[in-house]
């Protein structure tokens, strides 16, 4: 898997933060900038290949969600892709967060590289940052700043830099947070996860990164695929039809 992931193939897996983040950022209904600790939840689903042309990318289908103290509701999320063109020797991370912001940050690095940074500018011609109206006026992302780095426990730590004109300062507000995070076990696992960057479960059986399309999605075990996805229309015992999409569990015939 390293070949393929290059540097990003040893964040493949599920990943979690127990407290240990810290969020610098003004806090609107504080009037004031607070330090503010963080638990975090992040997951890293392998895909690719992906063809531009001449080019291929591998990637991470990423999302993140991040709690503060007790909240039942994650005040931070984000969706979106980490990539790597190894013919290049760049890496890429596109993501959405919910606010109306867009970024598609981008840097290079060697394919066994352990540390690297990523960066997006407002206005750059390749890595840039989109933002909604009112954010524009009033608290606009100027640059976009993450180094990744992954420790030799196990564990990986990144730190980012996120440079804010806002209402509130004369001068840009440098908006930090930080993290380091270890793997988790999937819930109702009883053993642990093993190095995914080393392309193997437990046992030995190799992994099998999805593929874009159809959301990555397998049929689960007992149940029958109705071909590729797509709506079918079911022949039940009697005559009776009903609609199924993905994949069916009942009996009978598909019509599609």
């Amino acid at each position: 898997m390293a070949d393929e992931w290059g540097p990003l193939a040893a964040l493949a897996g599920e990943w979690q933060g127990d407290g240990g983040g810290l969020d610098t950022a003004y806090s609107h209904a504080a009037h004031e900038v607070l330090k503010t600790p963080y638990s975090e939840k992040l997951s890293f689903k392998p895909f690719g290949p992906v063809q531009n042309g001449r080019q291929t990318l591998y990637g991470l289908d990423y999302r993140t969600a991040m709690w503060r103290g007790d909240e039942e509701n994650p005040f931070h999320t984000e969706v979106g892709y980490w990539l790597w063109d190894a013919a290049g020797g760049e890496l890429m991370r596109g993501f959405v967060v919910p606010r109306g912001i867009t970024v598609l940050a981008g840097g290079t690095a060697e394919a066994d590289a352990t540390t690297f940074t990523l960066h997006a500018e407002a206005g750059h011609p390749r890595f840039s940052i989109g933002e909604n109206s009112y954010l524009a006026d009033h608290a606009s992302t100027k640059s976009y700043t993450v180094t990744v780095t992954v420790n030799d426990d196990g564990t990986w730590s990144y730190d980012e830099t996120t440079m804010l004109v806002m209402d509130e300062f004369d001068e840009p507000f440098a908006h930090t947070d930080h993290n380091t995070l270890h793997r988790r076990r999937p819930e109702g696992h009883p053993g642990g996860l093993v190095a995914v960057g080393a392309g193997r479960r437990p046992g030995g059986s190799r992994l099998r990164p999805r593929r874009l399309g159809h959301g990555g999605l397998r049929p689960p075990a007992g149940r029958v695929r109705t071909g590729r996805d797509v709506p079918c229309r079911w022949r039940l015992p009697g005559g009776r039809r009903t609609r199924r999409r993905r994949w069916g569990h009942l009996p009978g015939r598909c019509h599609r």
